[in-house]
């Protein structure tokens, strides 16, 4: 909800702004067709970035969860999501990356915007911009509503919270190899 409220954003300034998402075998079976919805949609082109591993297998050999790998820190995260990414930006010649974070997801985001604001540049030269990161959860899903863009459906796909408790990310094997 939060990249597709920034891109739609972004995209209704500049179409020609080169875009980016991470694909993995641990996505929601609806994220790549709500991606290419979306893609049509706003009118820009998305570049698909994968990892050359298993996120999955990955997860199992080294019985990890959700909370292990949602960390910038944690290798699983660095190499396959951090470092493909930060290499398609490279070999699209982009001189920064507009991030769909929000302070309120974490006290580390928070602790960054505090610390750097919503634009900054960092040591290698490139330049990051959170341009929603004062938004609420029901800030994003207004928005996108209002704009009357498409929800992604995995958002009514989980019996257990609601929608604004969601945070969709990786979908992890359990301890004996199921979703």
């Amino acid at each position: 909800k939060d990249s597709t409220a920034m891109l739609h954003m972004i995209t209704s300034v500049n179409k020609s702004v080169k875009v980016m998402t991470q694909v993995d075998d641990c996505d929601w079976p609806e994220k790549r067709p709500y991606i290419d919805k979306i893609q049509e949609l706003f009118g820009c082109e998305i570049n698909f970035v994968e990892p050359d591993f298993s996120i999955w297998e990955a997860a199992l050999k080294h019985n990890l969860g959700f909370d292990d790998i949602c960390s910038k820190s944690h290798n699983l995260t660095k190499y396959g999501f951090i470092e493909p990414l930060e290499a398609k930006r490279r070999e699209l010649n982009c001189d920064g990356v507009f991030m769909g974070l929000r302070k309120e997801e974490s006290k580390a985001r928070e602790t960054n915007y505090a610390t750097h604001s919503h634009t900054y540049r960092v040591k290698s030269g490139e330049y990051y911009c959170t341009p929603i990161i004062h938004l609420s959860t029901m800030d994003v899903f207004a928005y996108l509503t209002e704009q009357k863009i498409p929800i992604n459906p995995c958002y009514s796909k989980n019996n257990f919270f609601p929608p604004e408790k969601i945070r969709i990310s990786w979908a992890m094997p359990s301890k004996h190899g199921s979703r």
